[in-house]
């Protein structure tokens, strides 16, 4: 009998006998049949392509669903895909075949988290290593889930832990001495709480039963010291909200450092060789350096100051490759400078020997975040609310000489207010005296919405005085300006179109606006109501004929520039003007005060 024809005579069978059965033999019957469809179906998906993939390239591809905490710096915010680290159990629900392979791949199960069912997956996880977060998602953790992890220790890859209950805090501290770490490979203990909340010593006790030979990462919030020996040959190193009054002195850092001579990342969070003058003891022969030649990034933050940073700098050899990131709020204190955060001799500094890009970005406001000084591949990155005096450091000591691309966006938080012309003057010294500095520059982007600020900036550019044959940035081929409105003063257009006459071997002078109006707007001279202007296009705002304007609203014009009369700029405008009036006329007259 075939399949149909036993199919055939089975619902022949029960149509015939369904009167007949009480409500249990027909529960019975249903619960046969539901077990017999679930069959018929199990074969037919495993006819499906993806059904014929091989069980172990599916749980590959199952784990890629997965969301895991990074194995250095675990970072668990709202933003965090890890908020998100249960979705992948979905598969579950998918079908039995599913089901089945999810559930015997025991690396699926590796990540145990004290408020992700944590004794399930400690049990799927079987013998495979293991990661282990604590205290991340859920502040507290019992004593029981701390004997069953400290079981699990021989087979712990990571743990990241956030102590910050007392009682969790002293039962790990006891657990942790007795079972050793052979596998470990990452290790991040961290605190929510101050530590005087919590009654802590910055003094970090024995570990692992001093057996950790395969540490590479460590992230490690508050400890200052730890037993000799420990914490060897890493790779990634974090530090942060190191106890303030018993941090390292220079050379005590100095002497960790050296015994992790393959170190690829260093982050010091309020943390390090951070004391005073006077308290770093013993002091650090001046011709130590340590050389860091696998270094790629270094990350250090100051609230006190950047002598800190400086100091460290000075003792450190790092390659070429190697990016840094110093922020702090403010970075600077009153009585530094800029310029000093680098140290006089950066010939041990690789990584500032060819910066080839300057990004400078002010921010205005009050309340504005952290000043962040980077240099990521060849680019110097500057933001904050940074003084012109500050700023104007900068070349003293920054290596600006083979900078070929030159990027400034001035603060938007009071475009309508111009300097006066103590600020203007100052400001328009301090772009000079930088331009000074950039024999190389090639390409220049001014973003400002501040007139009066972009015609200080741009005079730098100007030959120096009357019949000068001095040009600063004499590589310069292109200058953009960006970011402004379309009601931009046309004297400023004029302006540039002057300079870009001066410096004749100027390739490309341009004025873009990047935000339209979404009102009507008149006919303004540079093109249709509302479009961006044309960069090569700088005319009149009137209709008329230059040569026709009236002679007074053209001189109201210039004289509300007020101190730029003193400027190359204006002796460059004095220069072209008069070739603008009908038959040769001069216009010198327009400049005099």
């Amino acid at each position: 009998m075939t399949s149909e024809e036993l199919m055939d005579t089975l619902m022949y069978r029960i149509q015939r006998s369904a009167v007949k059965w009480n409500t249990g033999k027909l529960d019975k019957m249903e619960k046969r049949l539901q077990k017999a469809v679930a069959v018929v179906r199990g074969a037919r998906n495993s006819l499906q392509p993806i059904n014929r993939i091989p069980p172990e390239l599916l749980a590959v591809i199952f784990s890629m669903t997965q969301h895991q905490l990074p194995g250095f710096l675990p970072l668990v915010g709202l933003q965090s895909p890890y908020a998100k680290s249960m979705d992948w159990l979905s598969v579950l629900r998918v079908c039995r075949h599913w089901r089945g392979i999810a559930a015997t791949f025991h690396s699926l199960w590796a990540t145990i988290d004290n408020n992700r069912s944590p004794y399930t997956f400690l049990r799927r996880s079987a013998d495979s290593l293991i990661t282990v977060v604590a205290g991340f998602t859920k502040p507290y953790f019992d004593r029981q889930y701390l004997t069953a992890i400290i079981e699990s220790l021989p087979r712990i890859r990571e743990l990241h832990a956030d102590f910050w209950d007392t009682g969790s805090l002293l039962g790990s501290s006891i657990f942790l001495t007795e079972t050793g770490a052979p596998n470990l490979v990452s290790l991040s203990l961290l605190m929510n709480k101050e530590p005087h909340f919590v009654g802590m010593q910055p003094t970090l006790h024995k570990l692992f039963n001093d057996e950790m030979p395969r540490l590479k990462h460590l992230c490690l919030g508050y400890f200052t010291t730890w037993p000799t020996g420990y914490f060897t040959n890493l790779t990634h190193l974090c530090l942060y909200d190191q106890d303030q009054s018993s941090r390292p002195s220079t050379s005590a850092f100095l002497d960790m450092l050296e015994t992790s001579p393959q170190l690829e990342t260093l982050a010091l969070i309020n943390a390090g060789p951070t004391r005073y003058i006077s308290d770093d003891l013993p002091l650090v022969p001046l011709d130590r350096l340590v050389a860091l030649d696998s270094l790629r990034e270094l990350s250090m933050n100051s609230s006190h100051g950047i002598f800190s940073i400086t100091r460290l700098l000075s003792h450190l050899s790092l390659p070429k490759h190697a990016n840094m990131f110093f922020w702090g709020s403010p970075l600077t204190n009153h009585e530094e400078e800029l310029s000093s955060l680098f140290p006089s001799d950066i010939s041990h500094l690789e990584n500032l020997q060819n910066i080839t890009e300057y990004r400078l970005v002010e921010y205005g406001s009050d309340r504005s975040p952290n000043d962040i000084i980077g240099i990521v591949d060849g680019v110097l990155f500057i933001r904050g609310r940074i003084s012109v005096p500050q700023l104007s450091t900068i070349p003293l000591r920054f290596p600006l000489s083979n900078v070929k691309t030159l990027l400034f966006e001035a603060s938007l938080s009071h475009t309508t207010n111009n300097p006066n012309d103590f600020q203007a003057e100052t400001i328009r010294r301090m772009w000079r005296d930088t331009f000074d500095y950039l024999p190389s520059l090639e390409s220049f982007v001014i973003r400002s919405n501040n007139v009066e600020k972009t015609k200080r900036i741009l005079e730098g550019l100007y030959p120096r005085g009357e019949g000068s044959l001095e040009v600063p940035c004499p590589r310069l081929k292109s200058l953009r300006l960006e970011k402004y409105t379309a009601d931009t003063s046309t004297f400023l257009a004029f302006f540039i179109a002057v300079l870009a006459q001066e410096r004749r071997d100027m390739e490309s002078v341009e004025i873009v606006s990047l935000e339209r109006r979404s009102e009507a707007v008149p006919h303004n001279g540079w093109g249709n109501p509302g479009d961006a202007w044309p960069p090569t296009y700088y005319g009149s705002d009137s209709d008329s004929d230059p040569g026709e304007r009236d002679d007074e609203d053209a001189e109201d014009e210039i004289d509300d520039e007020g101190s730029i009369l003193r400027s190359d700029g204006i002796a460059a405008l004095k220069r072209h003007v008069s070739q603008l009036g009908p038959g040769g006329m001069a216009y010198e007259s327009l400049f005099v005060g």
